[in-house]
């Protein structure tokens, strides 16, 4: 994102600057536009997985094959440039939209709960939390040690992790025939 210009941008839309600051006040407020349809994008996406999914396993199986799909194509500078260069958009995803997903990992640990599929003295909350770290974490590393695999299968191991710490022994019997 730092080495892109506006001029850049302009050229790639075969438009003037002039033309794209008729629409956008500067470079920042057009990032910041970007990221956000992308988080409403997502966000459309996660609902109709959660919708469609035939049981909590199933939905956390979709939603990590949504997400590693998207860590593979997102360039390694940009969460480093969104935190140097553009801080009010970095904030955004950084407690926003990790909320948002809390919420949803929330609501996962509850309905595997109600299906049996997930172990009944889970703390929610804190399972919940301890995704979320585990994901901020995975998304702000960037040491030797976790830059041995890409992301996208680290994240698969997070969930592997995650799911296999709350299941019970009927949701790891479904989770085991997924090959997940």
């Amino acid at each position: 994102m730092k080495s892109v210009s506006m001029d850049d941008i302009a050229g790639k839309m075969g438009v003037s600057k002039k033309t794209i600051y008729c629409v956008i006040s500067n470079k920042d407020d057009l990032i910041d536009t970007v990221v956000e349809k992308h988080i409403l994008d997502e966000r459309e996406k996660i609902e109709s997985i959660i919708q469609s999914s035939e049981n909590a396993i199933d939905e956390m199986v979709q939603i990590t094959k949504y997400g590693s799909e998207f860590m593979q194509n997102m360039a390694p500078t940009l969460i480093m440039d969104l935190q140097k260069y553009h801080q009010k958009t970095w904030g955004k995803i950084r407690y926003d939209h990790l909320e948002y997903f809390e919420r949803i990992i929330s609501s996962n640990v509850s309905r595997g709960q109600h299906e049996g599929l997930y172990r009944k003295n889970l703390n929610v909350a804190a399972v919940s939390q301890f995704y979320v770290v585990l994901l901020l974490q995975l998304i702000l590393s960037d040491d030797i040690k976790s830059n041995q695999y890409d992301k996208a299968v680290n994240f698969q191991e997070i969930v592997n992790y995650h799911i296999n710490s709350i299941v019970t022994d009927d949701g790891r019997n479904y989770f085991n025939t997924l090959n997940f």
